[in-house]
């Protein structure tokens, strides 16, 4: 009987832990080390280094670095239930950097970042719509070549979603998100 108690009492315990953790905030490095926490807060230079980042730990004690070098390289943030990764400012670059939330996950990711600096003196605007394939390569999807020689072909070597998807196979974004989230409910790889 008490043992009966223990095992539902540290089941428990897990179930609790586990469904804590996904409430939480959390970065993962460079290692794939994972850290957990709350109120997480981040800031880029302009090559989109993560040059400030902020947060509390378990314990709730307030850490803060800002400066680069003493912020090992992060690969994804968590905030507030949206998954954000570092991605290439331009497809396949090494240097130029970005951080953009994962718009689709699944075995392809969609990217999309519209930022608009029109309030400022030197009015810029940054749009980044990137399909990654689970080769980590990534494709711009506002390009049509890419769409006809790389994505498309792609898309279309799962049987599965062929059969079902009667649509256009549009680089709209709205159309294209619906387009590869049906694919990865299809032919999860």
């Amino acid at each position: 009987m008490k043992i009966t108690f223990f095992i539902i009492l540290f089941s428990f315990s897990l179930f609790s832990n586990a469904n804590a953790q996904k409430d939480l905030d959390y970065f993962i490095g460079q290692k794939k080390d994972t850290t957990f926490c709350s109120n997480l807060k981040y800031a880029t230079n302009t090559w989109g280094d993560i040059n400030y980042l902020n947060y509390n730990s378990l314990q709730g004690d307030p850490v803060v670095y800002k400066s680069k070098k003493t912020i090992s390289l992060i690969s994804t943030l968590h905030i507030d239930g949206k998954t954000i990764d570092r991605i290439p400012l331009k497809p396949n670059s090494k240097r130029e950097i970005r951080y953009a939330e994962r718009t689709v996950d699944g075995s392809l990711k969609v990217y999309l970042i519209h930022q608009d600096n029109s309030y400022s003196s030197d009015a810029t605007v940054m749009y980044i719509f990137y399909l990654r394939l689970p080769d980590n390569n990534y494709y711009k999807i506002n390009d049509k070549g890419n769409m006809n020689s790389i994505i498309i072909p792609y898309l279309k070597k799962c049987e599965k979603f062929v059969s079902v998807f009667n649509g256009d196979y549009s680089n709209k974004e709205e159309a294209f998100i619906e387009m590869i989230q049906l694919y990865n409910s299809l032919c999860p790889e």
